[in-house]
């Protein structure tokens, strides 16, 4: 019992100081840019339209959904956001004529667009747009 005492010091010495050598890796803070962000939706007929518009405000986690009665020309809805956020809106239109388009615009920039329109009462006129910021 007293041979292997000795040779088990040994061990755990070599052990301790094998652990103790090992560096660990300083994982650094991800280090965020700050965008402004605006979400536009452009009505191009003529008479102010019934709108069902979603969308993403970039400080939360969930999606908005809000419905406008009464939409002449434009609206638009304006955030901060940060690298990696996830960005989206969607327009609709139901029952009715329509011809609009959305537009996703980061620091004063059109990022991305999509557009519909609808001759004569369609059943649902749909647009839908998306961006995850670098």
């Amino acid at each position: 019992m007293r041979k292997l005492s000795p040779i088990l010091l040994i061990v755990l010495i070599g052990l301790i100081f094998q652990f103790s050598s090992c560096k660990k890796e300083e994982v650094e803070d991800q280090e965020y840019t700050k965008y402004s962000v605006r979400y536009v939706l452009e009505n191009n007929l003529s008479q102010a339209k019934r709108f069902i518009i979603t969308y993403k405000n970039p400080a939360y986690a969930n999606k908005t959904t809000e419905q406008f009665e009464s939409i002449q020309d434009t609206i638009s809805f304006s955030f901060e956001a940060k690298s990696l956020d996830y960005l989206y809106m969607s327009a609709m239109v139901k029952n009715d004529t329509s011809d609009f388009s959305i537009t996703i615009f980061v620091d004063n920039m059109p990022i991305t667009q999509d557009s519909t329109s609808c001759n004569w009462q369609c059943e649902e006129s749909f647009a839908e747009i998306e961006h995850y910021l670098k």
